[in-house]
């Protein structure tokens, strides 16, 4: 009887000076015999918590994102949680940056009207999930210079009869 299991395998086609491979973490859920899947690492370098691939049914045509959470459990809804436990009056956050340079690392300055950050909502149609629901975005406003970053937030919603989301 395996605990877990860590594993890479070939993750599609192996060509003359290529070997695509993916990482696979699986644990045994207490009075299980045997190690089930709980995340992978493919060779496109996205984190896959419930799912094997990278999903299908994106929520836009023209995105790839590193994390991809699915579930089927109305045990976990696919949900995440932060908790911070500590004796301070600091909470648990979620950050969001931008830069327009184009490395890892880099601080090149953004332009007014760059958008720093949102939060889209999108639902299936009975054909794909591209349709919006609703957004909540965080722009530039203004010229920004040093340690001068103006803001707005933007609360969209999508009307009857319509795929575009509205402020």
């Amino acid at each position: 009887t395996r605990a877990g299991r860590i594993h890479c395998e070939i993750d599609g086609t192996p060509g003359a000076n290529d070997m695509p491979g993916r990482l696979i973490l699986s644990t045994t859920a207490d009075g299980a015999a045997s190690p089930t899947e709980r995340l992978r690492i493919d060779s496109s370098g996205r984190l896959l918590l419930g799912t094997t691939s990278g999903t299908s049914h994106a929520v836009s045509s023209s995105n790839n994102p590193l994390l991809q959470v699915e579930s089927t459990s109305s045990a976990d809804y696919a949900r995440a949680s932060f908790v911070f436990n500590g004796n301070t009056a600091v909470g648990p956050g979620l950050w969001f940056a931008k830069s327009r340079g184009t490395s890892i690392g880099s601080n090149t300055i953004i332009n007014d009207g760059d958008q720093i950050g949102g939060l889209f909502f999108h639902a299936a149609d009975g054909t794909d999930k591209h349709s919006r629901c609703a957004a909540i975005e965080v722009k530039i406003d203004g010229a920004p210079g040093a340690n001068d970053t103006p803001g707005l937030i933007r609360f969209l919603t999508t009307p009857d009869g319509s795929a575009a989301a509205e402020e």
